[in-house]
């Protein structure tokens, strides 16, 4: 996985035959409001099913995927405010 800061996006890839191949983009932004982004760190769980990815900005927020074991794709579960100031 690849964050992408400046689009707050997290990009997916696999590895064949010597290269890698972008299978998956998902964007981080919340649907419908105008406000600053910003992809940050990303963290898997230790048992590897999960992965946690900071969106800066006014977001301020982690966003919770769930790792689909054989491809590697993600699926958001949730977005979690940080009640703060950025993560």
């Amino acid at each position: 996985w690849l964050v992408l800061e400046m689009t707050a996006q997290v990009a997916v890839f696999d590895y064949h035959d010597g290269g890698f191949k972008q299978t998956q983009l998902v964007d981080m932004k919340n649907k419908g409001v105008e406000e600053k982004n910003g992809g940050g760190a990303l963290h898997t769980s230790p048992d590897g099913k999960f992965l946690y990815v900071t969106n800066r900005g006014d977001a301020n927020q982690v966003v919770v995927f769930r790792i689909d074991q054989a491809s590697g794709k993600l699926e958001e579960i949730q977005r979690r405010s940080l009640e703060g100031k950025e993560p």
